[in-house]
């Protein structure tokens, strides 16, 4: 897996085959090493009893939506758009997030001009 990961530039959502440590490997000689030398059969059951939890249903992994519509902390949701971070994606977060504001702006207009200004006025309004 180390091998791999250093062989290729592409992250995890690109190329599963590279782990969701990747990046971390290419970026960390020690870590490396110390996950070169993990126990396999180990780590196949770490990864395997996380991927059962994470993605136990058809949307966001993580938090039970029904947990979401408790919080009231203010949130302010960016929506993507590619395999990863999909509109939709952004739509059903914003729908179980009461407190949350929605910056309702196509990737393209999501620029190192407006992003910082959105964000600063998300947090002034705080």
């Amino acid at each position: 897996m180390v091998a791999l990961a250093r062989a290729t530039e592409a992250g995890f959502a690109a190329d599963p085959r590279v782990g969701p440590w990747n990046s971390v490997i290419r970026a960390d000689p020690a870590f490396a090493e110390a996950y070169a030398a993990r126990d396999p059969d180990r780590y196949a059951l770490v990864v395997n009893g996380t991927a059962r939890l994470m993605f136990d249903r058809d949307t966001v992994p993580g938090v039970e939506p029904e947990d979401l519509l408790c919080l009231d902390t203010p949130a302010l949701i960016v929506p993507g758009e590619d395999d990863s971070h999909a509109p939709s994606a952004a739509r059903y977060l914003q729908e179980c997030l009461p407190a949350a504001e929605y910056w309702d702006a196509p990737v393209a207009e999501q620029t190192r001009e407006t992003a910082p200004a959105r964000i600063l006025e998300f947090l002034d309004g705080r």
